[in-house]
């Protein structure tokens, strides 16, 4: 649970009018080593008829910049490498599916781009798990 003033506050630091992903954006933000996770889940996201997050042909652009933006705000975080990867992956994911939505990429390039992100990933957990082996 996060104090809505707090959530504000992180929000109105970054200075632009966010229509897709603000709510990630701002959660990345508040990433800490001293978060406590929950096994329930606490938030249920609503998409009524007229919610921004119904897919609309005239809205892609916008939600392609607002995911390119995000992309770039968090690879200037501190964040740890795995936690950059893990949000960089679900973000390049719409960000492939926007493209391929919009026309700006065919159906294969955007098949092929969503297997090179997972190939990537799979690659990196395998690469962290050898690692903590090795600390063992």
């Amino acid at each position: 649970m996060i104090k809505k003033d707090f959530f504000i506050e992180r929000i109105q630091k970054i200075d632009r009018r966010f229509v897709y992903a603000e709510d990630m954006l701002v959660y990345i933000s508040l990433i800490n080593e001293k978060m406590v996770f929950i096994e329930d889940c606490l938030y249920n996201y609503m998409i009524c008829e007229s919610s921004i997050c119904k897919e609309n042909d005239q809205k892609y652009d916008i939600y392609l910049e607002d995911l390119n933006f995000a992309l770039r705000v968090i690879e200037k975080m501190n964040l740890k490498k795995n936690i950059l990867r893990y949000y960089s992956y679900f973000i390049k994911m719409n960000i492939y599916w926007f493209l391929h939505k919009s026309h700006k990429i065919s159906y294969l390039k955007y098949k092929f781009l969503k297997k090179k992100e997972k190939a990537k990933r799979i690659y990196y957990i395998l690469l962290s798990k050898i690692k903590k082996n090795k600390e063992l």
